[in-house]
């Protein structure tokens, strides 16, 4: 199993961000490795959606599909996340939000394996500058759709 963190502070109130961020459907136009994110089932504390992507190992493009339900704890304000079917053999983490003298702080989490039955170091580090770029694309999706969603 191999972890990546990013973190990103947002000028937004945390509620807005919090809120924000509940909208699955929304964020997956602002991520270029999403081709779509089809919410299957929802309700105010879980969300259980079907994510769509690309990734590129090595030259090859590889679809990546996985249902994933995140689970939702809005006293917290955060975000428990696993898949429950898909291309990764484990992928799990956690978003959480915080107050921040300068709006809110965000920090994503993300556990993987891919399950590739090659490995060794260089794949691993190739690994997981993709899932780090794609948990800072996610990141800055977010931050693209509060701008949206609250004009100046």
């Amino acid at each position: 199993m191999h972890q990546v963190k990013v973190e990103k502070i947002f000028p937004f109130l945390l509620e807005v961000v919090y809120s924000s961020a509940k909208q699955t459907e929304a964020l997956a136009r602002y991520i270029p490795n999403l081709t779509k994110i089809e919410v299957l089932k929802q309700t105010p504390e879980m969300t259980k959606a079907r994510w769509h992507g690309k990734i590129q190992i090595m030259g090859m493009t590889r679809d990546v599909v996985w249902t994933e339900v995140d689970r939702w704890d809005d006293s917290a304000h955060l975000c428990a996340f696993e898949q429950v079917e898909g291309t990764f053999k484990l992928y799990r983490g956690s978003w959480t939000f915080e107050e921040h003298p300068e709006g809110t702080k965000t920090t994503l989490q993300i556990d993987y394996d891919l399950g590739l039955p090659i490995g060794g170091p260089l794949l691993d580090s190739m690994l997981e500058k993709i899932v780090m770029e794609n948990a800072r694309q996610f990141l800055n999706g977010l931050e693209a759709l509060l701008k949206e969603m609250t004009p100046e």
